[in-house]
């Protein structure tokens, strides 16, 4: 998706701004705490009311998404490993 914008800012400021916009919508410990119960976009997005695409965009580029797959990884691995 692709916006035409106008205000004359550059890339670098583009960038932050939609950074801003997302923490702001929905902040990066409310989309780890979604992340952690297995939310879906459309949850997320009816409980922040923000749009299905800005929900996903900010459980992607927010990186929570793939923290608690990793961490379950982990913790599975961890609870198969034999003691020592």
């Amino acid at each position: 998706m692709t916006f035409d914008r106008k205000c004359g800012a550059g890339a670098e400021q583009e960038e932050e701004a939609d950074w801003l916009a997302g923490e702001l919508l929905v902040p990066w410990d409310a989309a780890l705490r979604q992340a952690w119960r297995d939310a879906t976009d459309d949850d997320v997005a009816r409980r922040y009311q923000v749009s299905v695409p800005q929900a996903r965009r900010r459980l992607n580029q927010s990186g929570v998404r793939r923290l608690v797959v990793r961490s379950r990884q982990k913790r599975a691995a961890s609870t198969r490993a034999a003691p020592f």
